[in-house]
């Protein structure tokens, strides 16, 4: 039986999306998170590594619900370094490595979800800003305030949209408030992806991947 050559199939459907423009926007994972404080078990990493989305395992889906883990074991929070009694200073930031060049059309956020103290973690004022190079310099796109959540049960996430169609390899958030609306908080968030359309080359590597993923379900 004649083999499928599924780089030439990726490369084909490329091609053909991009030339008849009809590429949809679709879920955007990052694949790298850090941020300016971070709790010994509240990583940045949690914020794009599906913990305590109720889909499991894999990407996440922009309509999952996010659980309220009493010790925000499956969120991030801010913290002082090496002094986990300390309350840390706002503002906090959050930079994601999206793993390649998007047009942006929104961020899906879940806010902090913590049992009991939820409603005061939450972040308030969040800055978006979005940047080509690693490290900046950022350019901001939109002042938004996000909803808290009271940590009573998994929640949805919150559709920021608004975000006009920018490119962006890296996307930042600044926190400036909190939902206590103290200058010292444990401010965080539980999970973040955005929505948006990769450019030509990473829309190859995206199609590359599911080709590979068929390869190799059909070896088995």
């Amino acid at each position: 039986m004649k083999s499928t050559n599924w780089f030439a199939v990726a490369g084909v459907a490329t091609a053909f999306l991009f030339l008849s423009g009809s590429v949809a926007a679709f879920e955007i994972t990052p694949v790298g998170a850090t941020a300016s404080s971070e709790g010994v078990d509240q990583s940045a990493d949690n914020l794009i590594n599906s913990s305590g989305l109720d889909g499991g395992g894999g990407a996440g889906d922009l309509d999952d619900l996010h659980d309220n883990n009493a010790g925000a074991a499956t969120m991030w929070h801010a913290a002082v370094p090496d002094n986990p009694f300390a309350v840390p200073a706002l503002p906090q930031w959050v930079e994601f490595r999206l793993g390649g060049l998007y047009t942006l059309d929104a961020a899906y956020i879940w806010q902090m979800n913590q049992e009991l103290l939820a409603p005061a973690r939450g972040a308030n004022d969040l800055e978006i800003s979005v940047s080509l190079t690693p490290g900046g310099p950022f350019t901001s796109v939109l002042n938004t305030n996000l909803a808290a959540e009271d940590g009573s049960g998994p929640v949805d996430a919150q559709v920021v949209g608004g975000l006009g169609g920018v490119q962006a390899r890296f996307v930042r958030f600044d926190i400036t408030s909190a939902h206590s609306g103290l200058q010292e908080e444990f401010v965080g968030l539980s999970e973040v992806r955005f929505e948006g359309v990769p450019e030509p080359a990473s829309a190859g590597l995206a199609i590359c991947g599911l080709a590979l993923g068929a390869l190799r379900r059909k070896r088995r």
